[in-house]
């Protein structure tokens, strides 16, 4: 980022990548910008930073983000000490800012019963040409999450 300031989708940052006369050097002569979608707004399932499960059914996650062009949303346990080892649910969006969790995910990984945390990555794609016609993909990213407490 070539500057402070607060998300919004004016926000740029740059990528580049030079020659630098490596063997096995794939990107060379590379110039990009990366812009960033708006800060995400969560909707549901609360506009709260941290709520309660709900008792059952599907979780409805809902968000607001400017200017995105996909989304991911993942829920995982709470201060796991072993991130690689326990229970984790990725979404990919389908429809801008909606994505509903099946009741079967949540119950196979007993979400209910464990504080989790539900975050929405929201991401801003566009593509650029490097030197030699190559084209990569480039995005900016912002998220928001929010902490679901355990049923007790």
């Amino acid at each position: 980022l070539s500057t402070c300031g607060t998300l919004s989708s004016e926000r740029r940052a740059r990528v580049a990548s030079v020659d630098e006369g490596v063997m096995g050097d794939a990107v060379t002569d590379l110039a990009a910008e990366a812009r960033l979608p708006t800060g995400v707004t969560i909707t549901a399932p609360s506009a709260l930073t941290v709520a309660t499960w709900p008792e059952s059914g599907d979780l409805d996650v809902q968000w607001t983000s400017a200017d995105a062009t996909s989304a991911l949303v993942r829920i995982e346990p709470e201060g796991a000490s072993n991130p690689a080892s326990t229970p984790t649910i990725i979404c990919v969006a389908r429809t801008a800012g909606r994505v509903r969790v099946p009741q079967a995910l949540i119950a196979q990984a007993n979400f209910r019963a464990m504080d989790a945390r539900v975050r929405v990555w929201s991401y801003r794609d566009g593509s650029t040409t490097a030197e030699g016609g190559k084209t990569y993909r480039v995005s900016g990213a912002t998220s928001s999450s929010v902490l679901l407490q355990a049923r007790r």
